[in-house]
């Protein structure tokens, strides 16, 4: 599930809608008023679910969950924060990332 600031539904229309088909537009609209979202943060959690999550998942509260929260600033303004998304995986699935070596010396 992701938030958006609410300033952006003006020139954005398509994040007030709940149609699933105007999902795949809505990052490329973003990044056509605001800039391209570059600077991400993840932070990932391992435990156990909540009342909310676990009724979303099925599953009975306290079963382990792996919980995630992401950020996504725009580039032209680092001070612009443009996503908030939260997830949450059930036991027995996978989570991946692809990632370049050379990307994290730099970060060092």
């Amino acid at each position: 599930m992701s938030w958006f600031p609410a300033d952006l539904a003006d020139s954005v229309p398509e994040l007030l809608s709940t149609d699933p088909a105007q999902a795949a537009t809505i990052g490329r609209r973003i990044e056509e008023m605001v800039g391209p979202m570059r600077h991400c943060r993840d932070y990932v959690e391992a435990r156990a679910a909540d009342a909310r999550e676990a009724g979303y998942l099925q599953l009975p509260i306290g079963s382990p969950i792996l919980a995630g929260t992401y950020l996504h600033w725009s580039t032209n303004d680092p001070d612009l924060l443009i996503e908030y998304g939260e997830y949450v995986l059930p036991p027995k699935k996978v989570l991946s990332w692809d990632y370049d070596v050379d990307d994290m010396a730099t970060e060092m």
